[in-house]
């Protein structure tokens, strides 16, 4: 097939396949944000950086970099709105 995923890696987010382990090593094999275990998942977990700098931020698997982070916008009040509404329903 010819898919390389470490020239993937480090054409897209400049980091090796080595650093995207050592990544997901240091989270313990979980998504950042919904702590799912990446054995099981059939798809690697995304690299989840910040659109306008390019930072990374971390491993997620790929319903939470595809929904959830895509619909924050990557923006903290709308997160926390999120929480806060999440809350209030919770307390109900």
């Amino acid at each position: 097939m010819g898919y390389n995923r470490d020239k993937y890696l480090q054409k897209k987010y400049g980091i090796s396949l080595e650093q995207y382990d050592k990544m997901l090593e240091n989270q313990e094999y979980r998504c950042g944000i919904c702590g799912k275990h990446r054995r099981d998942s059939k798809l690697n977990f995304d690299v989840d950086h910040d659109h306008k700098t390019g930072l990374i931020r971390g491993l997620l698997c790929r319903y939470c970099n595809s929904y959830i982070m895509k619909h924050l916008r990557d923006n903290r009040i709308v997160a926390e709105g999120l929480v806060k509404y999440l809350d209030n329903w919770l307390k109900s």
